[in-house]
Formats: C-alpha cells, structure tokens, sequence
C-alpha cells in the first residue's frame, strides 16, 4: 500500500523519494529475493531486504520487480544495514512509467 510522505532512506544530497510499502521481488544473478519497496523517485528506488540477504552490495546490478511499473534493472548505490538505495540504469525509458505510477498513486516526485 502506498503512503504519502517522504523518506528517511534517501542518500546524502538527494531530493526525498515517496514513500510507498509494497512487495518488491529481486533477481540477481539467476537467485530471488523478496525485498520492500519503501521509496521510489524518478532516479531510482529505496528497498528494505530480508535479514538473510547478505549479497548486494553497491556497484551491483540487479532487477527489480515494481507492481504497476515493471521490471527495471537497477544498480544498488548504498547499503545501510538492510537498507538501500537502487539507481534505475535506464531512467530516461522509465521517467514516463514512473510518472504514471506515482500520478496512479497521488504521490509526486520533487
């Protein structure tokens, strides 16, 4: 369910992301996660992992599975214990469907 607001996961120097609390699965490397997602912005996203979920670390590429968006592949760009924060490698081809999903959501972007 999404929740309006802004985020305490965004990284030092960004704008605030919206929040939102939905079920965000993982592939990375072939293996599946189910992760969070907590904040989605037009650059990228914020996502909660599970406890167990040791392997990404920043640099790393994976996909990420966005109900109403799709799949996006995403770089994790910091991690903070289980926290962190994903840059969308394609933002220009995802900026309308972010849009729209945020707009779907009465959320908004700054």
């Amino acid at each position: 369910m999404a929740t309006g607001g802004s985020s305490a996961s965004r990284a030092p120097g960004r704008p605030d992301r919206p929040s939102v609390l939905m079920p965000c699965p993982l592939e990375l490397g072939g293996a599946r996660l189910s992760a969070q997602l907590v904040d989605i912005g037009y650059g990228g996203i914020g996502l909660t992992l599970p406890d167990t979920a040791e392997r990404i670390e920043p640099g790393m590429l994976f996909h990420a599975a966005i109900e109403g968006l799709g799949v996006a592949e995403v770089e994790c760009r910091w991690r903070r214990g289980n926290r962190i924060g994903a840059q969308f490698k394609d933002e220009d081809a995802l900026h309308g469907k972010v849009e729209a999903f945020l707009k779907e959501r009465s959320l908004s972007a700054e």
